[in-house]
């Protein structure tokens, strides 16, 4: 599969993502989809990112902003976890930031190739 075919259906699994969380009262905004190999470098340098390449330079990862009650939640709650869950059953390449070890990375949703 081509990286644009790869890259059309992680957007559709996106689509029904927001979806989701509308049919669940989810308020979900945009985050940081596409990432310059400028910008990856300077997280790298920062100490922002541990990961030599970003899911978001291939435009394969995408960070929501999800608001309960009107209110920004950015660490874990039950709504991320509901969200996280779904976007794993879409797609066996999706991937949930809420599951890794390290670093918990809750509004983090990527397609792994």
């Amino acid at each position: 599969m081509s990286l644009s075919d790869t890259q059309w259906e992680f957007l559709q699994d996106i689509a029904k993502l927001i979806d989701f969380a509308e049919t669940n009262d989810l308020k979900l905004t945009a985050g940081e989809m596409f990432r310059t190999d400028y910008q990856h470098r300077e997280n790298l340098r920062q100490g922002l990112s541990k990961v030599l390449r970003s899911r978001h330079q291939d435009r394969l990862a995408f960070d929501l902003n999800l608001f309960v009650n009107g209110k920004p939640q950015w660490s874990y709650c039950d709504e991320w976890e509901l969200l996280g869950e779904y976007w794993e059953s879409l797609h066996e390449d999706n991937v949930w930031g809420g599951r890794w070890q390290e670093i918990k990375d809750f509004y983090h949703f990527e397609r792994r190739r």
